[in-house]
């Protein structure tokens, strides 16, 4: 008797749901869409945002090849895994709901992640890592990578910064051919030039798998750039540290119940360079010499490792 074994594939859970949004700053209308965006994050909704800005300051080649792509027929226009809000709903926040729940709960062929390999003041490399999981029919597959900027000053029909703005995408905006006839993993490197003007602690990395037959997002995930340096967001509760004021000027105070003992600070950048330490503690820092961004402070209380992020303005 010959006994056959099948091992079968199987689809697994969407990882995000992309948001892409074509905008501009001109857009007197755009600002409701923005409010609709950070309710669905303030409900917990796994979202990756991309905002492509058209006739504005932020324009790029690839916000060009976007629009393109996808033929925008009016500003704010919103596509949910490249599925298109309606004229008459594109304003309302129940449309983009459940726009947002169908996508989410639509499972995928594909899993797929990141790693960043090398960042500094002027570059940032990665490499993407996809996995097709199950059968999948389609042959006309790009993986897209864009670099997100967030909490840029400007103001706009109310708006005080504009957020998700696409500062480029890798290799372009029509993205890099995947072919997974030779395998089911790929593994794409990626690299951006980091322009001088962008704050690199502010950007995020939205990446996804999309089909050019159909235009549908296969699956996505984003990870915020200075988070993910400064490599916190994975702390237990026990060594997770507090300062204020968080953001600060010149002077910020570690949070404890006066009865401990705090030493060994050290205050280090997004890059993972040591910018500032101090052997002991008595009532605050002065962080006055710091350019603005984002840092990562670490100290020792009672002998126990804390460490906590901090924006400096």
């Amino acid at each position: 008797m010959m006994f056959v074994f099948v091992v079968q594939s199987q689809q697994v859970d969407r990882q995000k749901v992309v948001v892409e949004v074509g905008t501009g700053t001109w857009c007197p209308s755009c600002p409701a869409v923005v409010d609709i965006i950070h309710d669905l994050q303030n409900a917990g909704y796994d979202i990756a945002v991309v905002k492509y800005h058209i006739n504005d300051n932020y324009q790029n080649a690839e916000s060009v090849t976007r629009k393109i792509y996808y033929d925008f027929p009016w500003y704010p226009t919103t596509y949910y895994d490249s599925n298109h809000i309606g004229y008459d709903d594109w304003a309302t926040y129940s449309v983009h709901e459940s726009y947002y729940l169908d996508r989410i709960s639509t499972p995928s062929s594909f899993s797929i992640d990141l790693e960043v390999d090398n960042v500094n003041e002027t570059s940032l490399e990665g490499t993407i890592i996809l996995d097709k999981v199950d059968t999948y029919n389609g042959d006309n597959l790009v993986l897209h990578v864009a670099l997100t900027e967030s909490h840029i000053p400007d103001n706009w029909h109310g708006e005080t910064e504009v957020n998700y703005c696409e500062r480029s995408m890798f290799p372009d905006g029509h993205g890099s051919v995947l072919d997974f006839s030779g395998g089911d993993q790929l593994l794409v490197p990626f690299n951006f030039d980091i322009d001088s003007e962008w704050v690199l602690e502010n950007m995020e990395i939205t990446y996804f798998i999309q089909d050019n037959d159909t235009k549908e997002i296969l699956q996505a995930d984003f990870i915020d750039v200075g988070e993910y340096i400064l490599g916190i967001s994975d702390a237990s509760e026990n060594s997770k540290g507090q300062v204020f004021p968080n953001p600060a000027n010149d002077i910020i105070s570690i949070v404890s119940n006066g009865q401990t003992s705090i030493s060994n600070i050290q205050i280090i950048d997004v890059t993972g360079r040591l910018v500032y330490q101090q052997a002991n503690y008595s009532t605050s820092i002065n962080i006055n010499s710091l350019k603005s961004g984002i840092y990562m402070i670490s100290y020792l209380e009672d002998s126990v490792s804390k460490s906590a992020k901090f924006i400096k303005k």
